[in-house]
C-alpha cells in the first residue's frame, strides 16, 4: 500500500452553525491562499451585493419594485449611512466571515415593523421574505446569530442607536424637536401574576436557596439562585418599607421572583400583573424623539425625556405638551428652572371648559376653592372665607402647610357637598402657587387650541406600537433588556414614520408638478383662445397688420 500513489483532494468544510445564503457558491469560489494570507486584524464581511439576486428570471430590485415595496430601498439605504463603528468594534479578524451590522439591523427592524419580534420568527422572516433578502444581501442568519448580535450590542441598541436614527430621520424629514409631547402606557412583563410572593415568603426563599449553596460550595447554578433568591427578598422589602412610609393599608407589596425589577399595577385591561411603563417624547410628526422605561412611574423619566430629546435633535426644547397625570409640582418647577412652556391641565380635557379642572361628583376639591393672595384667604363655592388657622413647618418626611379653616359652615346650603365636618379645611402648601398659575394658562383659549394637538401627536404612537407591531407584553427580563426591547420598537416606529412621511413628501412633490403642468397649459390654452378672439376681431374690423395681433403671435 506503500508504493501506490497517494491521491490528494482537496479538502472540503461543512457549513456549520445552520447558516443559510442566497449565493452557495461563494465559498467555494474562493482561493485557499487568500486564508493563508488573511489579515487577522482586518474584519471583512459577508455582506453580498442583493442587486445581483433573481426572483426567477427577474432580478430581485425589479421584483420588489413592481410588488410595491419601494419603503425596502429606504430602509436599506438609510441603515447604511449610519455610523456603525461600535457595532464593527465588537468583531474581530479571522473565521468565518461575520454578517454586516447594516443587514441584521434590517432584519430586526423590518420585523418589529410587522409584529414579530421572537427569535424564531425573525429568522423565518429572513429566510422567506423577500424584503428581507434586499437588506441582508440573500443572507439568512439563524436566530442564534441573530440573539448573539442583541445581547453583544445591547448598550449601543438601546441608547446610541435609537438616537443616531432618529437624528437622520429628523434631518431627512426636516422635523424639529422644539415642541413635543409626552405620554407612557403600561406593558406587561414577562412572568405570571399567580407567583408573585411577599416579604415574608421571600426571605425565607432568600433563606433556603443561601443554605443549599453553601452545602454545594462548587455548583454556580445554586449561587446564582440563591443570588437571585437574595435581590428578589431585598426588593420585598423595599417596597414594603415604601408603602410604609405612605401609610397604605396593605404594608406587604407582592413581587415575582423571576421578574424582581417589575411591579404588580394594573394593566389597559383593567386587570392586575407584573409590568413596567414605557414612556416616550413624541414631536409633531410623532417622531419619537425620547424614550424610557420605568417600573411604576410615569413622571419619574420626563427630565431624561426631555434631556435626550435636546441631544437627539440638538436643539432646546422650547414646549411641553403633557396630560392630567403629569399635573405635579416637580414637573412644574423643572420647567420653570428650565425655561419650558408647559402646558398641563388638571382634568380631563374631553368635555365642556369646565372639565379641564379636576372635578368631583360627590365633594368639592380643593381647585375649587379660590384663594385670595392679599387678604391671605381662601374663598369657598358658596362665597364664604376660610380663615388663617394654624401653620405646620414639616419635617423630613412631610413638607410644611398652612391650614384655612372656615367658621360659617353651619347653615351653609352646600355643607353636604363640601364636607362631613362641622368645618371645612384647606392645607395650602408651596408647591400649590405653581399649580394654580398652571390652571390659569390653562383657561387661555390659544394655551387650550395648542393642547388639543397633543392627543394626535403622542396618542397614537402607543397605539400602533401595540395594534401593528405588537407590544403588549415584553419578551425579556430585567430591566436592562427591557429598556433594550423597548427601545427597539421605538426604533422600528421612527423606521415607519420616516417611509410615511417621505412617500408624503414624494405626493405633495408630484401633485405640485402636476399642478405646475396643467397651470403651463391652462395658460396655453388661454393664450390660444386670446389669439383666437382677436384674430376674428382683426377680420371684422379689416385690421389685419394690427400691432396687438403681431405681438402676440410672436
Amino acid at each position: 500500500m506503500s508504493s501506490q500513489r497517494k491521491i490528494r483532494r482537496k479538502p472540503k468544510s461543512a457549513r456549520g452553525g445552520g447558516q443559510m445564503t442566497m449565493e452557495p457558491w461563494a465559498e467555494e469560489t474562493r482561493e485557499t491562499e487568500e486564508h493563508a494570507t488573511y489579515d487577522r486584524a482586518r474584519v471583512v464581511f459577508n455582506d453580498p451585493n442583493p442587486g445581483t439576486l433573481f426572483i426567477g428570471e427577474q432580478r430581485l430590485d425589479v421584483f420588489l419594485r413592481g410588488m410595491g415595496f419601494d419603503h425596502i430601498f429606504e430602509l436599506r439605504e438609510l441603515l447604511r449611512s449610519l455610523d456603525l463603528s461600535s457595532f464593527i468594534a465588537r468583531y474581530k479578524g479571522g473565521g468565518r466571515q461575520p454578517y454586516h451590522p447594516a443587514g441584521i439591523l434590517g432584519l430586526i427592524l423590518l420585523g418589529i415593523m410587522e409584529g414579530k419580534s421572537s427569535l424564531r420568527e425573525l429568522e423565518t422572516m429572513g429566510r422567506s421574505d423577500v424584503r428581507s433578502w434586499w437588506l441582508t444581501g440573500g443572507v439568512m442568519p439563524n436566530y442564534s446569530v441573530i440573539c448573539r448580535f442583541i445581547n453583544g450590542n445591547a448598550e449601543e441598541l438601546t441608547e446610541d442607536f435609537f438616537e443616531q436614527l432618529t437624528r437622520q430621520i429628523l434631518k431627512r424629514t426636516s422635523s424639529t424637536g422644539a415642541s413635543v409631547a409626552v405620554d407612557g402606557t403600561v406593558i406587561q412583563a414577562s412572568a405570571s401574576r399567580y407567583k408573585t410572593i411577599k416579604q415574608e415568603a421571600a426571605e425565607q426563599a432568600a433563606a433556603e436557596a443561601r443554605k443549599e449553596a453553601q452545602n454545594s460550595p462548587d455548583n454556580e447554578r445554586l449561587a446564582e439562585r440563591a443570588a437571585q433568591a437574595k435581590r428578589v427578598a431585598e426588593v420585598a422589602q423595599e417596597r414594603s418599607e415604601v408603602r410604609k412610609k405612605k401609610k397604605r393599608k396593605n404594608v406587604e407589596a407582592p413581587v415575582c421572583p423571576t421578574e424582581p425589577d417589575a411591579v404588580v399595577q394594573q394593566l389597559k385591561t383593567k386587570a392586575f400583573a407584573p409590568g413596567y411603563k414605557g414612556s416616550v417624547a413624541a414631536n409633531d410628526d410623532r417622531i419619537i424623539t425620547a424614550n424610557a422605561v420605568h417600573p411604576s412611574s410615569e413622571t419619574a423619566v420626563v427630565p431624561n425625556l426631555i434631556e435626550q430629546t435636546e441631544r437627539v435633535t440638538e436643539e432646546r426644547v422650547k414646549e411641553v405638551l403633557e396630560d392630567a397625570g403629569y399635573h405635579c409640582a416637580a414637573l412644574l418647577n423643572h420647567a420653570l428652572e428650565h425655561d419650558i412652556n408647559i402646558l398641563c391641565p388638571q382634568g380631563r380635557t374631553d368635555g365642556g371648559d369646565e372639565s379641564w379642572e379636576k372635578k368631583s361628583g360627590k365633594i368639592f376639591l380643593k381647585n375649587q376653592f379660590r384663594f385670595d393672595e392679599a387678604n391671605d384667604v381662601y374663598i369657598c363655592p358658596a362665597g364664604q372665607r376660610l380663615e388663617r388657622d394654624h401653620e405646620y413647618k414639616g419635617n423630613a418626611q412631610n413638607p410644611a402647610y398652612v391650614a384655612y379653616r372656615c367658621a360659617a359652615c353651619g347653615d351653609c346650603p352646600l355643607h353636604s357637598r363640601c364636607t362631613k365636618a362641622p368645618n371645612r379645611a384647606i392645607k395650602r402648601y408651596e408647591e400649590d402657587e405653581i399649580k394654580e398659575a398652571m390652571r390659569e394658562v390653562m383657561k387661555q383659549p390659544g394655551a387650550r387650541q395648542r393642547y388639543r394637538q397633543r392627543q394626535a401627536m403622542v396618542e397614537p404612537v402607543f397605539g400602533e406600537m401595540k395594534g401593528i407591531q405588537d407590544l403588549t407584553r415584553f419578551r425579556r427580563r430585567g430591566s436592562a433588556k427591557v429598556c433594550l426591547e423597548f427601545s427597539l420598537h421605538c426604533s422600528a416606529h421612527n423606521v415607519r414614520r420616516y417611509i410615511r412621511l417621505r412617500g408624503r413628501s414624494a405626493l405633495a412633490a408630484g401633485l405640485q408638478g402636476l399642478a405646475w403642468a396643467s397651470g403651463r397649459l391652462i395658460y396655453a390654452l388661454s393664450r390660444s383662445k386670446f389669439l383666437v378672439m382677436v384674430t376674428d376681431w382683426c377680420r371684422l374690423s379689416q385690421l389685419s397688420h394690427s400691432p396687438l395681433l403681431v405681438s402676440h403671435a410672436a
